[in-house]
C-alpha cells in the first residue's frame, strides 16, 4: 500500500468522505501484452526492449497473422504520451515517432479470452486489450497512477482504501462506488468494520 500524501480530489456524504491520492509506489503494470521499445531509444518506452531484427521480426509475424499487434508512437515532450495506431497520432515530427510494438501471440490471446479460435471479433477485442494496454503503460510513465482512500470524517480514521489505479477515471468511479456502498452501512457496522481493519 502506498502512503498517502495531500488529496487531489474529495467528495462527502454524510460522515464519510473519499480522497484521491497519486500513487506514491506505483507497480508497473501487468499487463497481457508485450509493448516493445527501440533499444537505441534514451527513454524505456515499454516492456521489452528490441533491436532491429527483433522489430523486423515481430513485424512480419503481425503481417503474417503470427501475432496480433499494432505499433506504438511515442510523444516525449515534458512527458510521455504512448499510443498504439497504426500511424503517428501526434502529428509532431520533432517530438514524436514509432516506438516499438504492442502484441500479444494468437495463444495467448486464446488463453486471455478463454477461446479455441481466433474469430474476426476475438481479434477485434485483442486489439483494443492492446490498445488499453499501452495507455495503462503512459499513464504509469507519467506518474497517473491513484489510489483512494474512505475517511470517517468525524474521527478523521480511514476506514477503506485502494491502491494502484492507472488513470483518473477509474479511480474517480471507483472511489464513489466504494463510497457509495460504505453509505449503506450502519454507524454500528462502520465500527465494527474499523475494529476489524485494526485487528
Amino acid at each position: 500500500m502506498s502512503l498517502a500524501t495531500q488529496p487531489i480530489k474529495s467528495a462527502t456524504h454524510d460522515n464519510l468522505q473519499a480522497e484521491i491520492h497519486y500513487d506514491t509506489d506505483p507497480s508497473k503494470p501487468d499487463t497481457a501484452c508485450t509493448i516493445t521499445y527501440n533499444s537505441r531509444s534514451r527513454y524505456v518506452l515499454g516492456n521489452t526492449m528490441a533491436d532491429d531484427d527483433k522489430d523486423s521480426d515481430i513485424a512480419r509475424k503481425v503481417r503474417d497473422n503470427e501475432y496480433i499487434g499494432m505499433p506504438v508512437f511515442a510523444y516525449v515532450h515534458s512527458g510521455v504520451a504512448l499510443q498504439a495506431a497504426y500511424t503517428n497520432p501526434f502529428h509532431c515530427q520533432w517530438d514524436s515517432g514509432r516506438s516499438g510494438w504492442a502484441y500479444i501471440t494468437k495463444a495467448g490471446a486464446r488463453s486471455h479470452f478463454g477461446v479455441r479460435r481466433i474469430t474476426k471479433g476475438v481479434k477485434e477485442q485483442a486489439l483494443s486489450l492492446l490498445r488499453s494496454c499501452v495507455e495503462e503503460y503512459s499513464a504509469y510513465l507519467n506518474g497517473e497512477v491513484y489510489g483512494f482512500i474512505i475517511r470517517d470524517t468525524s474521527t478523521g480514521e480511514a476506514v477503506d482504501s485502494c491502491w494502484g489505479y492507472y488513470g483518473m477515471d477509474f479511480v474517480e468511479q471507483e472511489a464513489l462506488s466504494a463510497l457509495k456502498q460504505m453509505e449503506s452501512i450502519t454507524p454500528l457496522q462502520l465500527e465494527l468494520f474499523k475494529e476489524g481493519e485494526a485487528a
